[in-house]
């Protein structure tokens, strides 16, 4: 319960916290003292900021101290013509790919897949002193992922590391099924046809939304009049909803590294990422062209002028 003692930053918090509560009984006994009349509540002015301030700074401290993260520990990138269903025309060659990243808390093999804040500078050694591999099946790669893996936030669960890790694989895979779903409602609407809703299959290892906008345009490329891929490697990140927007999605530190990584010229990147994927670019010094993208429309302008369509 008091672990917390370790993190630096949860000691300050409480402090603060602790601080501004002494302040706030203090100006309110001497508000109440010194009320005469009505006019006079504006002395409450002070200690009602330093009620909201302590209030603020324990919600801080909180998460500081109790909440848990995960280890985005590597990543890659998939073409997303996997998931077309083997009995339906696959029409072209050139093909769209999705970025994703394995993390701590989708990993087999772990015990301990979810750490406390004040953990993370022993995390990594003992992650990598357990054998273990992805939801995929692949196994980390010790030398690039100790380079780039970073704490990332996950939530407040007060349940067991093994719990949460089984429920959140659970909630992965049927967010990649519903994903799957919307990407072939958005895909017909766009080509103004209905496509077989098993178009799409899932498979095992894969999970998740962030592949939303990456697989609508794969089914575009595939049952279109048009190629949208061309002579270019482009890859990109991002969910998608039933009206055609794209979503924020986290990793993406992790997401752009590997797509400079793996040579790709573009990468479509959700318009509320944007500005953090262009921080990213500057400090890894990735050679990538971002495109940021808010919803199918603008993803097909930017892929029509590419190709000169």
């Amino acid at each position: 319960m008091f672990d917390f003692i370790h993190d630096y930053l949860s000691i300050i918090f409480l402090v603060l916290a602790t601080f501004s509560l002494i302040l706030f009984l203090i100006t309110t006994s001497k508000a109440i003292v010194l009320i005469k009349k009505l006019s006079d509540l504006k002395r409450f002015f002070i200690p009602l900021c330093l009620f909201f301030s302590t209030v603020i700074l324990v919600f801080v401290f909180y998460i500081q101290a109790y909440s848990y993260r995960e280890i985005v520990l590597s990543g890659g990138a998939f073409s997303d013509s996997i998931f077309i269903n083997s009995k339906y025309s696959n029409n072209r060659n050139n093909h769209f790919h999705s970025l994703y990243t394995n993390n701590s808390s989708s990993s087999l093999g772990l015990e301990k897949g979810l750490y406390r804040s004040f953990e993370e500078k022993n995390a990594l050694k003992k992650i990598f002193e357990k054998t273990f591999t992805f939801e995929d099946g692949s196994t980390p790669s010790l030398e690039f992922d100790t380079s780039y893996a970073y704490m990332n936030f996950y939530s407040l669960a007060t349940k067991k590391n093994q719990e949460i890790n089984e429920e959140g694989l659970i909630l992965r895979k049927k967010m990649m099924l519903e994903s799957q779903n919307i990407a072939v409602k958005v895909a017909g609407k766009v080509l103004n046809k209905k496509l077989p809703i098993d178009v799409l299959k899932s498979l095992e290892g894969y999970s998740g939304n962030s592949a939303g906008l990456m697989m609508t345009l794969e089914l575009l490329q595939q049952f279109g009049a048009q190629d949208l891929v061309g002579n270019n490697k482009i890859c990109g990140t991002g969910t998608i909803t039933a009206e055609g927007d794209v979503g924020e999605i986290g990793g993406l530190k992790m997401k752009l590294i590997m797509a400079d990584e793996k040579g790709f010229q573009y990468c479509l990147v959700p318009f509320k990422n944007y500005k953090d994927a262009k921080k990213i670019l500057k400090n890894h010094q990735l050679n990538l062209q971002l495109v940021p993208i808010e919803n199918i429309e603008e993803a097909l302008s930017f892929l029509e002028k590419l190709n000169n369509l």
